[in-house]
């Protein structure tokens, strides 16, 4: 001890326990020359391992050792699955009866006076758990239910820990000997962490931590119980990611966090528990007996390495799943044709008939072929029609974006362990890509067809991340750039295909009836449209749903993750890309068609029984007088600012909706012209495909035939009949709508009045006028056709109606 700078060297506490060490050290830790293994081996470690867990060297805990669960309180989530478990149990430990040489335990350490050293051989060894991951019931359409056993053998390790403690003298030195058997008392002796002081002070920290796999480490993987029986591929898959590097790479990340974590506060706030414990459980402890105070240990806290590292496994893993998914789908052929699927139905129900709309109104059958033609052929500008229509809906770079907050519960996420995850925004790209829609085409009475085909598709999912940690480098370069460490930093996971094709054969048992039965005021509110509707399917199945995808444009994460993890995320999926992305896509129609459309068809089940457990509203019954235009054509913000209008939606916000979605599509102008977009997307296809004449109406033939046959004798000697005929009307010109326009807009002068303006030119109107008088015996006999033309340069022209509309009766309208 003399030899250490800063130690008494003059035995200040006796020569006991150096004598002690000393005759422990040869009696434990002497070793065989042929094998190096240590005597405590045999002497101690077998005896106990062997009478507490029944097996040689081993640890063995069997049991739930980690029970999480997670329950969904989203609607829209609980339609995949209810709940989320996870456990880990079962803990097996082999080969710690293995020790050998080099070792050091509890050797004081030449970097200050308490910390002592320790330094331990083992191997071979080995460890291993059991790892389960429920989701859901029988009746979530993500169901499963897989326990894995995933064991680690090290054929070497080699275990370097140095511990700082503060032991009391005094308390050493008045420690009696009654006592000195007991584990209690000696652990007592430790003061526990002062958090009071400006610098924390521990009683018992892990000073240093480092583990070493000098011949490396082998990771197995069997399934004991496992629905999902692609994780029997999961031993090979780990194989190629042990050729990657990915295993090293986990492995060095796990002991720095492990690393971490020792010297944590929640590691501390253990270990002081475990001190208070033992004070009380020491009979010479001022301490003894006492119960525990109610005291708040620091809860655990994740650090900015820890969800880094997570995020880099994880990206790795959902490849890994995607791989072991496309070596089971193969070998799979491609269904030909729509599954047959039987739905269940009420034996009294009456069905729509999708082959038949018009029965349910007139122009049905002729709306969806119109609209059908509209949305999948090519418009002037070369676009299909789907992606101009969409076009209102995107923003500049084609993508629809749908926020996820919900006014009652905020973001969907969690928040655990100082993480925060919420999730914002989900992004749908590609969706003004469309090169084939032809949709709703029916094959039978309750089958609709899809044919899709899009040049990319994809999702972004925009998040919210912050981890309470202000340590490691990349928080402190947060805090250097001015910005606060445990703030939500945006994170994007992304997935992008390129030259994707859809086959989806939908089948519908919607009940006519209660479509019809059903009231308009319980879908004037957007948010109810969808379970409204659900409300009225007796049953709904999926019986194709084939993807086929060209190539993987995009597999990324952005934000939140140092540069060090991007670059190893884009490796590894660079690696895993040239290994296993063609085998993917080539199993890609085979795995949506077997396996993704199962649970979909489950998915779409789900959503029809929510639709039946009144999620679909009632109109409101307060809404008794007469309808405010202002209400119900405006939205909420523009109505507030006319006088006397409500401002709050009363009616819903589905009327504004429809109102601006038509306004942008049939109402916006050319900027040269003026002209209406009306007169390409609805006047000029409807006027030709009725009439044959862009634009215009013809109608040929008699339209008024008025004769008159005299009765009395003195008028027959003039004419006995007169004849008035009107007949081939035209009407030119009606494709030259233009700015400026009223369509339905409520006027400032009162809740019951819309204006309307329409302007065009030029345009013509014109009629065959037919006069006849007597046959060619009558004196003033004559047969006279004229065409009379009316040329209109330009036309104005403005109504504004009055009409009061009571309220209840438009929400109790029924949809038939």
């Amino acid at each position: 001890a003399r030899m250490m700078v800063g130690a008494d060297g003059n035995s200040p506490y006796g020569d006991l326990v150096p004598t002690v060490m000393d005759v422990v050290d040869d009696w434990l830790f002497g070793w065989d020359e042929d094998t190096g293994l240590l005597a405590i081996n045999k002497a101690v470690i077998v005896p106990l391992t062997e009478s507490r867990f029944g097996r040689r060297g081993a640890v063995v805990l069997e049991g739930d050792l980690v029970d999480l669960e997670h329950v969904s309180r989203y609607d829209h989530w609980k339609s995949f699955a209810t709940d989320l478990r996870l456990t880990l149990s079962n803990l097996r430990v082999n080969g710690l009866d293995t020790l050998r040489t080099p070792y050091k335990v509890l050797e004081p350490s030449a970097s200050g006076p308490h910390v002592v050293e320790n330094q331990l051989n083992l191997g071979p060894m080995s460890a291993g758990f059991e790892f389960g991951i429920g989701i859901g019931d029988e009746t979530s359409p993500l169901a499963m239910a897989n326990v894995v056993d995933i064991m680690f053998i090290m054929p070497e390790v080699e275990l370097f820990v140095d511990l700082f403690a503060t032991l009391q003298e005094s308390r050493l030195m008045e420690f009696p000997l009654r006592d000195v058997l007991n584990g209690s008392c000696w652990l007592a002796t430790l003061p526990q962490s002062d958090r009071h002081l400006t610098e924390t002070t521990a009683g018992l920290a892990l000073d240093y931590l480092e583990l070493l796999f000098d011949q490396g480490m082998q990771i197995t993987s069997s399934c004991i119980r496992c629905t999902n029986p692609w994780l029997d591929d999961l031993d090979r898959i780990i194989g190629f990611l042990s050729e990657q590097k990915f295993v090293d790479e986990v492995k060095s990340r796990a002991l720095a966090i492990a690393s971490n974590l020792a010297n944590s506060p929640w590691v501390g706030g253990l270990i002081d528990e475990q001190i208070a414990k033992a004070s009380r459980a020491c009979p010479h402890d001022p301490q003894f007996g006492l119960a525990l105070p109610e005291t708040s240990l620091p809860g655990f806290v994740a650090t900015r390495d820890m969800v880094d590292g997570i995020l880099y496994t994880g990206m790795t893993v959902v490849q890994v799943i995607a791989i072991i998914m496309a070596q089971r789908h193969s070998e799979l052929e491609v269904p030909e044709k729509p599954l047959e699927i039987e739905l269940v139905v009420p034996d009294d129900s009456n069905l729509i008939d999708l082959t038949n709309l018009s029965a349910i109104v007139g122009f049905a059958d002729m709306a969806l072929d119109e609209g059908r033609k509209y949305v999948g052929s090519a418009a002037e500008n070369g676009e299909l029609g789907i992606n101009n229509l969409l076009s209102m809906l995107l923003d500049e770079d084609g993508v629809l974006t749908i926020p996820l907050e919900e006014e009652a519960n905020g973001f969907p996420g969690f928040e655990a362990g100082g993480v925060k995850l919420e999730v914002w925004e989900v992004q749908l790209v590609g969706m003004d890509s469309f090169t084939t829609f032809d949709v709703f085409q029916t094959i039978d009475s309750y089958t609709l067809k899809n044919k899709i085909a899009l040049e990319r598709l994809g999702c972004r999912v925009k998040m919210g991340l912050s981890v309470e940690d202000s340590s490691g480098e990349q928080a402190r370069m947060l805090q250097e750039s001015g910005v606060d460490a445990n703030s939500l930093e945006t994170i994007t996971a992304s997935l992008i295909f390129k030259d994707v094709e859809l086959d989806i054969s939908l089948l519908m048992a919607m009940d006519r009836d209660l479509l019809g039965s059903m009231k308009l005021g319980s879908i004037l509110n957007t948010d109810n449209i969808f379970y409204c509707l659900l409300s009225t399917v007796h049953d709904v199945g999926l019986s194709e749903f084939i993807m086929d995808v060209g190539d993987i444009q995009e597999f990324a994460i952005e934000g939140f993750v140092s540069n060090a993890t991007e670059a190893s995320i884009r490796g590894m999926t660079n690696s895993i890309f040239d290994e296993y992305k063609s085998m993917v896509l080539d199993a890609l129609p085979a795995f949506t068609a077997v396996t993704v459309r199962p649970i979909l068809h489950d998915i779409l089940g789900t959503l029809v029984e929510l639709g039946r457990t009144g999620a679909c509203p009632v109109p409101d019954p307060a809404l008794d007088g007469l309808v405010d235009f202002r209400d119900l054509f405006l939205p909420a913000e523009t109505a507030r600012m006319m006088v006397g209008a409500d401002g709050n939606s009363p009616y819903g916000d589905l009327v504004p909706t429809v109102m601006d979605v038509v306004d942008d599509w049939l109402f916006g102008w050319d900027e040269d012209t003026g002209l209406l977009a009306i007169n390409k997307a609805v006047i000029v296809p409807l006027t030709e495909s009725r009439f044959g004449r862009r634009g215009a109406v013809v109608l040929e033939g008699d339209l008024v035939d008025l004769e008159h046959v005299s009765r009395y004798d003195h008028w027959k000697s003039f004419a006995t009949d007169l004849r008035l005929t009107l007949s081939n009307l035209r009407v030119n010109g009606l494709d030259t709508l233009r700015t400026p326009y009223k369509v339905l807009e409520p006027s400032a002068s009162g809740p019951h009045v819309v204006e309307n303006q329409l302007n065009l030119g030029p345009m013509s109107a014109g009629f065959e006028f037919g006069i006849g008088i007597g046959d060619e015996t009558s004196p003033l006999a004559m047969a006279n056709v004229v065409d009379i033309m009316f040329i209109m340069p330009e036309v104005e022209l403005f109504v504004d109606l009055f009409a009061t509309l009571q309220e209840s009766r438009l929400m109790e309208f029924p949809l038939r």
